[in-house]
């Protein structure tokens, strides 16, 4: 996860960086931080290192927050910006910018997850795989897959719509899609969490009434997964 943090004030930086560090501990957590919106806008235009989403401060000298947004989405739209500020009153001006999220000053640390957290499962929900088989290439947003089966030399990619079957090895999945709640339950199938219904020790059954077998060896492990990821999205 890549941030920026833009604010004129070098304290709230370090304060808003230590919060997040607190948190979030993994090690591809990276944290950039811009004194004022011309630096912000200036990465934008010449680097090509992106942000999964940005922390900007409204209230910030010469180019301010709105102006810095403006300009950061006419450049990529798709950016996330969350907007912090001391006055209530200019969040509604966050709308002309489509902000993603306000924080108020002082940023309250349970706030500032919870945004965070929005930010990661929007992340998720834009996440799209292309496949290529004989029949063409595809284009498959991964919230939409129920699961993928390993069958033979071939994986099946299911969704509630469609079965894109082309050859490609399970495993490779299980590795680019480790980071969007699917979790191995057998050997030959990866499920998406998201779709789960109901499970027992020997099943799962998914949406659309899809059952799919659950190794003796991965139940528990698949059962803290859940658990784990029911707590997230409930937030």
């Amino acid at each position: 996860m890549r941030i920026a943090i833009c604010d004129d004030n070098q304290h709230f930086i370090r304060e808003l960086s230590d919060m997040i560090l607190s948190k979030y501990k993994s090690l591809d957590l990276l944290i950039d931080s811009f004194s004022c919106g011309e630096d912000i806008v200036s990465h934008y235009k010449n680097s090509k290192v992106v942000f999964d989403f940005i922390l900007l401060d409204i209230e910030m000298n010469e180019m301010d927050g709105l102006q810095t947004a403006k300009i950061i989405h006419e450049i990529a739209p798709n950016t996330i910006i969350i907007i912090i500020t001391s006055h209530v009153e200019l969040a509604l001006s966050g709308y002309e910018v489509s902000a993603f999220r306000f924080l108020e000053k002082p940023v309250n640390a349970i706030k500032l997850f919870e945004a965070i957290e929005a930010v990661k499962a929007q992340i998720k929900s834009e996440k799209v795989i292309r496949i290529k088989n004989q029949d063409g290439e595809f284009a498959v947003n991964v919230r939409d897959i129920l699961f993928i089966e390993a069958n033979g030399q071939h994986t099946a990619i299911r969704t509630k719509d469609k079965i894109i079957s082309h050859r490609h090895n399970i495993s490779h999945y299980m590795t680019e899609l480790a980071d969007y709640d699917f979790v191995s339950v057998h050997r030959s199938y990866l499920i998406n969490l998201k779709h789960v219904k109901r499970f027992t020790n020997q099943e799962v059954m998914l949406e659309e009434n899809i059952k799919i077998p659950i190794s003796r060896l991965r139940y528990q492990k698949f059962k803290q997964q859940f658990h784990h990821y029911i707590s997230m999205v409930s937030i």
